[in-house]
């Protein structure tokens, strides 16, 4: 048996229930697309994941009141074939209303934030009460959890 074969024979073994993280945050996603909530993506880029983790169903997107993405690249936001409304600037200084999101998201995004407590903190302000964010990263996605849980609950 090869190397590669012995890997993949060992992670059925051991992890059989693993799965990567850009999966996971698509099956977290469509399963809060269907309260079709108010939806902000954070660093939106061109596209909600890479095209091996999901496509969007234009209907699913289509039937949600509100689908708006937030980012710093012109030529990623205006290539993004998804949104219903696109914002160019930074995700730690956001124009909308409180309470204006019932999801917000952050799809590898966290990362790349020199002060993630403001952005956070922002997040808490746009998204209702109810709402949730969701940040996905491998690395610190327990991290992220807990920091929005706290500024939440502050």
């Amino acid at each position: 048996m090869d190397r590669l074969a012995f890997y993949w024979f060992l992670r059925r073994r051991i992890l059989p229930a693993l799965t990567h993280s850009q999966r996971a945050y698509r099956d977290v996603l469509l399963s809060s697309l269907k309260a079709r909530p108010r939806w902000l993506d954070l660093g939106c880029g061109h596209q909600f994941t890479p095209d091996w983790a999901w496509l969007p169903d234009p209907d699913v997107v289509a039937r949600l009141p509100r689908v708006i993405g937030v980012d710093r690249d012109p030529s990623s936001i205006k290539r993004h074939q998804s949104l219903k409304g696109r914002v160019l600037g930074d995700i730690a200084e956001l124009p909308f209303a409180p309470a204006s999101f019932d999801l917000v998201t952050a799809n590898m995004v966290m990362e790349h934030v020199r002060h993630p407590e403001r952005v956070l903190r922002e997040v808490g302000a746009y998204s209702l009460q109810m709402g949730h964010s969701s940040s996905t990263r491998r690395i610190w996605g327990t991290h992220w959890c807990s920091l929005a849980h706290s500024l939440r609950s502050a």
